[in-house]
């Protein structure tokens, strides 16, 4: 079945996103299946050591600009035109953690699940 738009299970591209690569599409095609309806989601997806793609997905179905959204536009107008700064905080809070565990250790080895914050870690189980 043709369509104007390609359809992907819920999810449209406009001719307007001819622009976005493959690859991105195919990202936010994989993305968007798992999403539940009423919500704001933030996406950001490291696409290698030097750069994060940031997607945002509205899933609220309705005009209505609700505290959320404008929450939503805030962060990405602060990730899209300060993102040294974001990134420079985010390395200060990394650094800061790992100064005090060193306090208290002399070899300071830290993962994400160290830092504790309002990340909820979703595990998808080994992959093989």
């Amino acid at each position: 079945m043709s369509n104007e738009n390609d359809v992907l299970e819920g999810f449209t591209f406009k001719p307007e996103d001819d622009g976005i690569p493959d690859n991105i599409k195919k990202r936010i095609e994989e993305e968007s299946f798992g999403l539940q309806e009423g919500r704001l989601y933030i996406v950001l997806d490291s696409t290698n050591d030097d750069s994060v793609d940031v997607r945002c997905y509205d899933t609220t179905s309705t005009d209505d600009i609700s505290p959320a959204h404008v929450m939503c536009h805030g962060m990405l107008e602060i990730l899209n035109n300060e993102h040294n700064y974001v990134t420079s905080v985010g390395h200060d809070v990394i650094l800061n953690f790992m100064s005090e565990a060193k306090k208290e250790n002399e070899e300071v080895v830290i993962t994400k699940q160290d830092l504790g914050s309002n990340i909820i870690n979703v595990n998808f189980g080994r992959k093989h």
